[in-house]
């Protein structure tokens, strides 16, 4: 279920683990996810926050500038 936010504590999860992992392949093996599950969450959290995360044509995956500025304050949440 996601906040009024336009996420959730576990799509941000999923969001800081694809960046440091890489990939979504790796992060759904790290999370125990399938890679679908961990593809379906990025697109809807884009899609909650009305924005662009990543750069999807880079390899490994990049954050696009406001996915860096969602990064940043996301590890910072998930460390809390």
């Amino acid at each position: 279920m996601r906040s009024g936010f336009g996420f959730d504590l576990r799509s941000m999860e999923i969001f800081v683990e694809t960046l440091e992992r890489g990939s979504q392949t790796a992060a759904a093996e790290y999370l125990g996810l399938k890679q679908s599950s961990v593809s379906q969450s990025l697109a809807n959290l884009e899609e909650g926050l009305g924005m662009i995360l990543l750069d999807r044509h880079s390899r490994p995956l990049e954050p696009t500038g406001a996915g860096r500025f969602f990064y940043d304050r996301a590890k910072r949440l998930l460390h809390e």
